[in-house]
């Protein structure tokens, strides 16, 4: 399959999370295969604020939250599922290796997920979340569409 690459209208063609919840500014999918994408972490975002204010780092929910939504870009790209708000069933699996911290305007979380199996509406895979080369995060992800 072809490769895919969205920019952040793209992603909101197919993701109907808006902000401050869009954990998405960029994304590449292979539809039906797998997705890459990446959230910059510039520090400007509200939960930065309030998140331990005197030591600032990405709430895990957010990241969990940034790994479900380039998931569900893996088969919602795949039959233009543009008009479907998937449904998350679950995470299973989910580890938290590093802190995520705000950087500068280059600095992002870099993610990857792969969609496992697509049956009777339930998608399932597995994505992983890093920073600076090195995993922060991952988790197997059950959406239902």
């Amino acid at each position: 399959m072809e490769e895919i690459k969205l920019d952040i209208e793209g992603i909101k063609k197919y993701i109907k999370i808006r902000y401050p919840v869009l954990m998405l500014d960029g994304a590449t999918v292979i539809p039906g295969v797998s997705a890459e994408g990446f959230k910059i972490l510039d520090g400007k975002e509200e939960f930065w604020k309030g998140h331990y204010p005197e030591y600032p780092i990405m709430p895990g929910t957010y990241q969990l939250e940034a790994l479900a939504q380039l998931f569900s870009l893996s088969f919602l790209v795949l039959n233009d599922y543009s008009e479907i708000i998937p449904k998350l069933v679950g995470f299973e699996k989910v580890r938290f290796y590093k802190e995520v911290k705000p950087g500068e305007k280059n600095h992002s979380l870099i993610m990857s997920a792969k969609l496992l199996s697509f049956k009777h509406n339930v998608a399932k895979g597995e994505a992983k979340g890093m920073v600076n080369g090195e995993i922060v995060c991952s988790a197997e992800i059950k959406t239902f569409l």
